[in-house]
């Protein structure tokens, strides 16, 4: 719900999908915020890959990261079990999407990306690690995303030989996503 106010011509909107709006900004009727909406649940999702596992990544291949353990919480089945890789929006808007990637030892290049629909580059991180030991690639990004629209975590490295993503229940291999609100035009 949008009200216009007569008094500065400033739009105010809900929440995009959480609270609500009365009022139209006039002195005898100001804008009033409700409480979040009872009735709306956030989609929310934290994807894993099982515990003490690893996946091989190719050394020079673009390679989607698999999550293979069930999910902490998933609120509106936006991981699938089948496709592994993916988290697929349900409702259009904007989303936090964030990934830990933690990689075995090594020196090289590696690259972790977003892609969105499984083409098209959204965020990308690149590091090379000097010294060499187990770490952790860690990155997050805010998308508006269309209802059906899916995202994967890609990696990429330079090793030379095959590497491997970990996860452990320290260091978890973890994909995550959660509405933030709706798309708005201006």
């Amino acid at each position: 719900m949008a009200n216009t106010s007569p008094c500065c011509g400033c739009e105010v909107a809900s929440d995009y999908g959480t609270s609500t709006v009365t009022g139209d900004g006039s002195e005898a009727n100001p804008y009033a915020v409700s409480q979040i909406d009872p009735e709306f649940s956030r989609p929310a999702v934290k994807a894993l890959r099982t515990f003490n596992s690893s996946q091989t990544i190719n050394s020079g291949a673009d390679t989607p990261v698999a999550y293979t353990a069930t999910p902490i919480f998933d609120t509106h089945g936006m991981h699938d079990p089948v496709l592994n890789t993916r988290l697929t929006v349900p409702i259009s808007g904007f989303y936090l999407i964030g990934a830990d990637i933690p990689w075995g030892t090594t020196t090289a290049y590696k690259r972790a990306q977003f892609r969105l629909n499984g083409v098209t580059v959204i965020h990308q991180q690149t590091h090379v690690r000097i010294v060499s030991g187990s770490w952790t690639q860690t990155m997050q990004y805010v998308w508006g995303f269309e209802t059906g629209d899916y995202i994967e975590v890609v990696v990429y490295h330079e090793h030379g030989s095959n590497l491997s993503v970990q996860s452990f229940d320290t260091k978890p291999c973890n994909f995550w996503a959660m509405y933030l609100g709706k798309k708005f035009n201006g």
